[in-house]
């Protein structure tokens, strides 16, 4: 039996607990008792000598996984808050698994600190599985060898929750952009448009906010002041997968958004505020038509976008089911693959 260490840094925001959780979920559904899986949540804290000394006489390997990882790095650390000190006292396998490249839309100069990490991650790293495929083309140009598999949040069970009760309306889900990642003066048209849009509809749809945080964003406070909404909490990743499953449709502004959607099979308005919201987006093949920048939203083009949603919602719900399982395959071929190389 293999003994894998599974590090991960995110536990308030749930797209990120939630690829962790997959990652775990596909282990053991694929692995069964070839592995003994072990989770550590690592925070912000580089790892301790205790951990390092466990990892090299207790494990077989260590995986990396969950999220937007591979971001402008601060302080010197390479991933997560891990420095390349500690890295280079690893001295079993390390896979990064089911990662990809986080930065806002028109941060473009960020993209060289990044590549610049990645260049020095590759020499302590024995496998790489990224989440899209505009990651995969920037390891690709970097020769860093890599493979795909789409992000594991994707197969995460709802929770057994009472979601809604009320009229026969077909229901929209609504999540927000991040607040502090978006420009005061982008974030403020932002919320104008959204407030312009769900008054046009709102005799049709029941809408709700669904927050993606165990922190709820102040993004999510400011509309809620406005707008009488209900918001719908969650607890976990897998609540939030309940909420995915009670919409009928969703509109939203964060990287994992489309990503719950399709793992929900609804049809979605993608509104990209970083690079992550359109990778996914991409790796789907969604209409471009339904995939639109948070600087260039108005109010206008977001009805017309949505009505065009609508009378394609079949053909969507046809796209995201038969991806999901292909993108199910994708990861049962990478779980074996490190089990095959872990012997």
């Amino acid at each position: 039996m293999k003994k894998v260490l599974h590090l991960f840094s995110n536990d308030n925001n749930f797209g990120d607990s939630g690829s962790a959780a997959g990652i775990e979920f596909l282990f053991n559904k694929f692995g069964g008792n070839k592995f003994n899986f072990e989770n550590y949540f690592i925070a912000n804290n580089d790892l301790t000598p205790e951990i390092i000394r466990r990892i090299n006489t207790e494990k077989d390997f260590v995986i990396v996984g969950g999220g937007g990882l591979f971001r402008k790095p601060k302080f010197f650390k390479l991933i997560f808050s891990l420095s390349e000190s500690s890295l280079k006292k690893i001295k079993k396998p390390i896979i990064i698994y089911g990662v990809g490249v986080n930065y806002e839309n028109g941060r473009d100069k960020e993209l060289s600190d990044i590549k610049k990490q990645l260049f020095k991650l590759k020499k302590y790293v024995s496998l790489f599985y990224v989440r899209d495929l505009y990651t995969q083309n920037i390891l690709n140009e970097l020769q860093i060898e890599n493979k795909l598999a789409p992000c594991p949040s994707l197969f995460l069970e709802p929770a057994e929750i009472k979601i809604l009760s009320g009229s026969n309306k077909k229901r929209v889900g609504i999540i927000l952009a991040p607040f502090t990642r978006v420009k005061t003066k982008v974030f403020n048209s932002y919320v104008e448009t959204l407030v312009s849009f769900l008054a046009a509809f709102k005799n049709e749809y029941d809408f709700y906010l669904i927050n993606h945080c165990r922190v709820v964003d102040r993004s999510y406070l400011k509309l809620f002041k406005i707008l009488d909404i209900p918001l719908l909490y969650s607890a976990d990743h897998h609540q939030l997968m309940a909420r995915y499953c009670a919409m009928d449709y969703v509109i939203g502004s964060r990287g994992h958004m489309p990503i719950f959607a399709t793992g929900a099979n609804k049809p979605f308005l993608n509104i990209s505020y970083n690079v992550k919201c359109d990778a996914f987006v991409n790796l789907l093949g969604y209409p471009a038509d339904l995939n639109f920048d948070i600087k260039s939203l108005k109010a206008e083009k977001m009805k017309e976008k949505f009505k065009n949603m609508l009378s394609i919602e079949d053909e969507l719900k046809s796209v995201l089911f038969s991806k999901k399982e292909e993108f199910f395959q994708y990861n049962k071929q990478v779980v074996n693959e490190i089990l095959c190389k872990a012997r």
